[in-house]
C-alpha cells in the first residue's frame, strides 16, 4: 500500500503539481484506504492547515488560535455538546473550546485559564504565583460535574477550576476566573518543592475514579498521591510507592535505588483510572513499566506489572532484551496511559516511539 501512494504521488506531481497531487492522494486514501478505517486526521487545532506546525503560528506570540507544544487534552463529557481543553504547556495556559465535536479547523479557543488573556504566555504572567495563573502545565482531568484539575507542573501545585465554562456565564471569548482549590501548596502564591501530605515537587499526571477521588503523579517526588473528595480535602489521604510513608521520596525507596518491587516507584509521569473496575495504572517511567492495583484505595501495592516480563524486582529499558530490542513484553520510558469503557489499557511507551494497546489486561 506504501508502494501504491508513492506511485500515486509521483504521478500527480509530475501532472498537475504539489498542491493537487497532495490532493489527490488525500481523495485516493479516503477512498481505497477506508475499508481499513480512517488513517487521517479531519480537523487541527492550533495551526491554519495540516501543513504548518511551527509554535504560535510562527509568530512567537500566543494567540486563542495557537498552540505551544501542547502537552494533554481532556473532555468534559458533563455537558452536550461535549468540552475540549488543552494543556497549552509553553504558553503557560490551558485553552478550552465549547464544543468538541463542531470546531473547525484553526479556530480560536472560547477560554483561556492561567493567563489574563489570549496574547499573554509568560510563566506565572512574569511574576509569582497566583490562584489565576499558571506555569508549565502538564496535564488535565475533569469530574462528572464539569471541575477541571490541572498538573501545574512548574509551580509544584495542582489546580482545580469549579467549572470553568459556566463561570464565563454564556459570554464567549472568556478569560476564566480564579482556581477553587490548590494541592501541593498551603497557598495560592507559594510554589516551593515539598514532600508530606500536603507538598508536591512537578507532578506531571492527574486522574480521577467515579467518585470524584483524585490522583497525582508526583514525579519529583516519586510517588502518586491519593486524595478522597479532593473538592472539600486537599490533604493526601494515601500514597503509593514510597511503602506507605509520607516523608520518603526516593527512587525505589525501599532499595535504597537499586532494584524496584511491587511497593516502588520511579520518576513516575501518568496516571489513570479504569471507569468500570476503578483499577489503577500508573506510568513508572523510571523503571520502565506500567504498574496496576486493583483497589487503589485501600491498597498501596501493585497487582501487576507490564513491561517486565512480568517481574515487579526488574527495571530494565526493553528488560528481556538487555535494552537491545523491544517486543510485545517490553517497555521504555513510559509517559501516558489510558483505559477505555471496556478496560482496554493504552501506553505511550515514549523511548520506543510507540503506543501499545492491551486487550482488558485485568482478564488475561
Amino acid at each position: 500500500m506504501d508502494r501504491q501512494l508513492a506511485r500515486v504521488l509521483r504521478s500527480y506531481r509530475r501532472t498537475l503539481g504539489t498542491a493537487a497531487g497532495l490532493l489527490a492522494v488525500a481523495l485516493y486514501a479516503a477512498t481505497v484506504m477506508g475499508a481499513f478505517g480512517n488513517i487521517l486526521a479531519d480537523r487541527v487545532l492550533g495551526q491554519p492547515d495540516f501543513i504548518d506546525n511551527s509554535p504560535n503560528q510562527g509568530t512567537g506570540a500566543a494567540a486563542g488560535e495557537t498552540l505551544y507544544f501542547p502537552n494533554a487534552v481532556a473532555i468534559d463529557s458533563s455537558v452536550t455538546p461535549n468540552n475540549l481543553y488543552v494543556a497549552d504547556k509553553n504558553n503557560n495556559r490551558v485553552l478550552g473550546w465549547m464544543n468538541a465535536d463542531s470546531f473547525t479547523s484553526g479556530s480560536a479557543a472560547d477560554l483561556v485559564i492561567g493567563q489574563p488573556s489570549f496574547t499573554a504566555n509568560n510563566c506565572n504572567n512574569s511574576g509569582g504565583p497566583t490562584n489565576s495563573l499558571l506555569c508549565f502545565p502538564t496535564s488535565l482531568a475533569v469530574d462528572a460535574s464539569g471541575n477541571l484539575y490541572v498538573a501545574d507542573a512548574a509551580n509544584n501545585r495542582v489546580l482545580e477550576y469549579s467549572n470553568p465554562f459556566a463561570a464565563c456565564k454564556g459570554t464567549f471569548p472568556c478569560v476564566g476566573g480564579a482556581a477553587q482549590e490548590v494541592f501541593g501548596q498551603t497557598s495560592f502564591t507559594l510554589s516551593k518543592v515539598a514532600a508530606g501530605t500536603n507538598g508536591l515537587n512537578n507532578p506531571q499526571g492527574v486522574a480521577l475514579d467515579a467518585s470524584g477521588d483524585l490522583y497525582v503523579a508526583d514525579y519529583g517526588n516519586n510517588r502518586v498521591l491519593e486524595y478522597n473528595t479532593p473538592l472539600t480535602n486537599t490533604t493526601a489521604d494515601l500514597v503509593f510507592g514510597q511503602a506507605l510513608s509520607f516523608t520518603t521520596a526516593k527512587c525505589n525507596n525501599d532499595t535504597s535505588g537499586g532494584n524496584p518491587t511491587a511497593d516502588d516507584l520511579c520518576d513516575p509521569e501518568a496516571v489513570a483510572v479504569d471507569p468500570v473496575s476503578g483499577a489503577l495504572y500508573v506510568a513508572d517511567s523510571g523503571n520502565n513499566r506500567v504498574l496496576e492495583y486493583n483497589t487503589p484505595l485501600t491498597n498501596a501495592t501493585a497487582d501487576l506489572v507490564f513491561g517486565q516480563a512480568p517481574s515487579f524486582t526488574t527495571g530494565g529499558c526493553d528488560f528481556d532484551n538487555g535494552g537491545s530490542a523491544d517486543d510485545p513484553d517490553d517497555l521504555c520510558g513510559p509517559a501516558g496511559v489510558a483505559v477505555d469503557t471496556l478496560g482496554n489499557l493504552y501506553v505511550a511507551d515514549a523511548n520506543n516511539n510507540r503506543v501499545l494497546e492491551y486487550n482488558t489486561p485485568l482478564n488475561a
